[in-house]
């Protein structure tokens, strides 16, 4: 009977979680189903679309691109081979969002009612979708909802692993932590903090530390190969342009941003401290430090031996996604420097496992959280059908800019653009990545290093330029590059068409956005 009731409470809670992703994708208009993803998650979605249709590893179906990771793509690629259309991918994308966030819920509320109770098990379970931005991160488009699943595996796999348990269990183990690092790349961290926490087992038989490793070792070896043979490069190129722009945007800040941005980590933390500086009239550059020193003793008062929190948060199995998750921040922060929301996935469920723990140790404080938890994630679909039906601007700019390219570019007449996530989806083939996160390694070497913007786009034949525009008119990533490849580049294109639109905010959307055009320009 109790077996039966946890079912019947888990997947009452998958439901919820569940529903609060994803429950109100079918409602969504074009405007706002397109402004629910990153433009990010775009790159995935076209590439995927290419996949499907045999054209290769594609953004714009002229260049080959390995900017990705490789997992969630090719969970994508039957989305869009058996769904036709623009729309219909997307909704079936957010409800798988739906799907694995509920399932994700269902693994946390099944491996901690045995250990903490049921209260505390729901509440956490249920944080998965009610702490600050995890909605935003979780229904991105990104890989984010498909990592916190598999980190919940594998958490769940992993807590029990020791002297009794069977080897394949161990192998089972490090099947997941292999998915992991095809998810998310530097998920692979997940490994060295299982060899850290369970030494002595391992210790003990080396075979268990073979079958714990050895899918993640093959995987990582059999990805940097297949990176190295179809695309020429040992990882993502995207990784490499992601380094190499953060790199030179650093030498631009000031002393005030470089101290922020050292200190920045995305956390949940991290909001609350800026918004109570901005009360206290503070100056912002000091909510990094100070919110990532909260998160560091918050870190030492986990793992700390003699903590009160340690017993509880033992109990929950937490220090695997804890630590895994801290590895990943760091490994985030040292490559890429400038952090983005969704790099924060993994806290996600570190945060819920945390604070289910915290919540144990008084069943009353237990009961209370799963009920507020319960109202405010039944309350999430109403609100965002709400504001769907009230959104903050018109059709975002850069939905206009791609109903404008679409049949007026093609593979033999290609645009540019730099923020070309969403508008590349929309507008269809020929519109080439000119950041370098969705285009191929010989664009980096050229473009990215060598800043020789004009000779590329000139024997690409590019006949329309589009992005974001500054206040004097210029696209805004022209800024980026010297004065005199900027005075080549407006020498050779002229302003073709302007979009923007009402906002009532200054949120995602409400930037003017431009096309350019080669005037007599013939494309390739």
């Amino acid at each position: 009977m109790d077996a039966k009731r946890d079912w019947l409470v888990g997947g009452g809670l998958a439901l919820l979680a569940a529903v609060a992703v994803g429950g109100w994708a079918p409602f969504l208009d074009r405007p706002a189903l397109a402004a629910t993803f990153y433009d990010d998650a775009y790159y995935y979605f076209q590439v995927a679309r290419h996949v499907a249709g045999g054209d290769g590893f594609t953004f714009d179906g002229l260049h080959s691109t390995n900017g990705f990771h490789p997992l969630w793509l090719f969970v994508l690629v039957p989305v869009f081979r058996l769904l036709p259309g623009d729309l219909l991918p997307l909704r079936a994308v957010l409800l798988l969002e739906a799907l694995l966030v509920g399932g994700a819920a269902a693994i946390v509320y099944r491996g901690l009612r045995p250990r903490l109770g049921a209260a505390a098990a729901g509440a956490g379970a249920l944080l998965l979708v009610v702490q600050p931005k995890a909605l935003h991160i979780l229904r991105g488009g990104l890989e984010s909802a498909l990592l916190v699943f598999l980190l919940a595996a594998a958490w769940s796999r992993a807590l029990n692993l020791g002297d009794e348990t069977p080897r394949r269990r161990w192998l089972e183990v490090g099947g997941w932590c292999a998915l992991l690092f095809l998810c998310r790349l530097e998920a692979l961290a997940a490994l060295p903090v299982l060899v850290l926490l369970f030494r002595r087992a391992l210790a003990r038989d080396w075979r268990r530390g073979l079958l714990l490793a050895g899918p993640a070792i093959v995987c990582a070896v059999s990805y940097v190969a297949w990176c190295r043979l179809a695309f020429g490069t040992w990882g993502p190129v995207s990784g490499q342009v992601k380094w190499h722009m953060a790199r030179v945007a650093w030498e631009r800040l000031s002393w005030s941003d470089r101290v922020s941005g050292v200190f920045h980590l995305p956390w949940i933390g991290e909001p609350v401290v800026r918004h109570l500086l901005a009360r206290l009239g503070l100056g912002h550059w000091l909510a990094a430090p100070l919110s990532t020193a909260l998160l560091v003793g918050a870190l030492a008062l986990a793992f700390a031996r003699a903590s009160p929190l340690r017993a509880p948060l033992a109990r929950a199995g937490a220090h695997f996604v804890l630590a895994t998750s801290a590895v990943m921040l760091l490994l985030d922060k040292v490559t890429v420097r400038f952090m983005f929301d969704w790099y924060r996935s993994s806290t996600v469920l570190a945060v819920a496992l945390a604070a289910a723990a915290l919540l144990a140790l008084r069943a009353p404080v237990a009961r209370l959280a799963l009920a507020v938890a319960a109202a405010v994630a039944l309350a999430q679909a109403p609100l965002a059908w709400w504001h769907s039906r009230h959104p903050p601007t018109d059709r975002p700019t850069g939905l206009q800019a791609a109903d404008w390219l679409r049949g007026r570019i093609g593979r033999s007449r290609p645009a540019g653009c730099w923020n070309a996530g969403l508008i590349g989806y929309f507008a269809g083939d020929g519109l080439v990545n000119l950041d370098g996160l969705a285009n191929d390694a010989a664009f980096a070497r050229e473009v990215v290093w060598g800043r020789s913007l004009p000779t590329y786009l000139e024997r690409e034949g590019v006949r329309w330029l589009v992005d974001v525009t500054h206040p004097d008119g210029r696209l805004a990533p022209l800024l980026n590059f010297e004065p005199g490849v900027v005075e080549i580049v407006r020498a050779r294109y002229r302003v073709a068409a302007t979009f923007s639109t009402f906002c009532t905010t200054n949120g995602p959307g409400c930037g003017a956005v431009a096309v350019w055009e080669a005037p007599g320009g013939e494309g390739r």
